[in-house]
């Protein structure tokens, strides 16, 4: 008669040739109780416990809410050609910036440099450097950002532009600035 592997008592499988080992006889011991001695008692106390528990959470994931957000960075360069741009963006604790993209013209149009470890971190710092030929010499969106904001409340933001530079990597004056996103 030809027996099948899975047909064997599981003793026979782990302790090799039907002997017991330490490990199968540990597989057969009685499992506990899951209820103590006291039992429907305890059981009210559980179910109290969990009522009271879910009671406040509702209200933990109003005040909780997540909404995503973009702003758009703008530098204006006063008339003369922006050839590069550096800027800080800080940002308050409930706001993690999940996101970077490029500018409106050709010349930042693909997305700027910044530390990729700073996205979770309220505090970054963005920059680009454009070769292109035509460069824009008034105020353009450089840069897009993309924020994940807990809360209901707007968030202050800051923004410094270090510095703007034009093709001859000489400083200019220019101002920066933001404003919210018009994408849906």
């Amino acid at each position: 008669m030809k027996r099948d592997f899975l047909s064997l008592p599981l003793r026979g499988r782990l302790g090799g040739g039907g002997e017991r080992s330490g490990a199968s006889s540990a597989l057969h011991a009685p499992s506990p109780p899951l209820t103590s001695p006291q039992g429907k008692g305890t059981r009210f106390a559980l179910a109290l416990l969990l009522l009271l528990l879910s009671a406040f959470a509702p209200a933990q994931s109003a005040t909780r809410q997540i909404h995503f957000r973009a702003i758009d960075i703008t530098v204006d360069p006063h008339g003369q050609p922006l050839a590069a741009y550096q800027f800080e963006f800080i940002a308050p604790q409930n706001v993690k910036l999940v996101g970077v993209e490029g500018g409106e013209q050709p010349a930042f149009a693909k997305a700027p440099y910044y530390d990729t470890k700073a996205l979770s971190h309220d505090r970054v710092i963005v920059a680009a450097l454009s070769t292109d030929a035509a460069l824009p010499n008034t105020a353009t969106r450089v840069a897009r950002l993309h924020l994940e904001v807990i809360g209901d409340t707007d968030p202050n933001y800051q923004l410094k532009l270090v510095v703007a530079g034009d093709k001859s990597a000489k400083a200019i004056d220019a101002a920066a600035g933001w404003k919210p996103s018009n994408i849906h």
